[in-house]
């Protein structure tokens, strides 16, 4: 999926989601979501599967205490440390959208690219970065559409 692309997801969509989920923390940020996504056009779908990785369905202690949601400058060496604090989830969220729309999505850029396997070399140090936040993209589609199957939360 590329990284600037419609979600189809709205609002409610994510709200809905966080409430059949452990996502208490994340409860409201539906709306913020869409708004990253229609004022950078990255897909709110794949920013909040990032989230979700990132801050363990909202409740890491990154996102509890910094406001950051999505290890922001969180380096390996020192997270708690070096992590960016935020005065509020929805200014997290904005940094971040915009953040990665400058840094990842600028084709003038040092770094361009198009989607999370590109992003993953410069933005986690994990190899399986992508693939890890691929499979909780597909979990959330899961959860909308109601699936009924196994999802292995973690």
């Amino acid at each position: 999926m590329p990284l600037q692309s419609k979600s189809g997801f709205t609002a409610n969509d994510f709200e809905k989601i966080w409430s059949k989920t452990e996502a208490k923390n994340l409860q409201g940020s539906g709306k913020e979501f869409i708004k990253a996504e229609n004022k950078t056009g990255i897909n709110a779908l794949i920013l909040a599967s990032i989230v979700i990785h990132e801050s363990d369905w909202g409740n890491s202690n990154l996102a509890i205490n910094n406001n950051n949601f999505f290890g922001w400058s969180a380096y390996d060496k020192d997270p708690s440390r070096y992590a960016k604090s935020f005065e509020s989830r929805k200014e997290c969220i904005y940094h971040v959208a915009n953040k990665i729309k400058q840094i990842y999505l600028n084709p003038n850029g040092n770094i361009y690219t198009r989607n999370l396997k590109e992003m993953n070399i410069y933005y986690a140090t994990d190899p399986e970065w992508d693939e890890k936040v691929a499979d909780v993209l597909k979990k959330v589609i899961k959860i909308k559409y109601n699936h009924r199957g196994n999802l292995d939360w973690k």
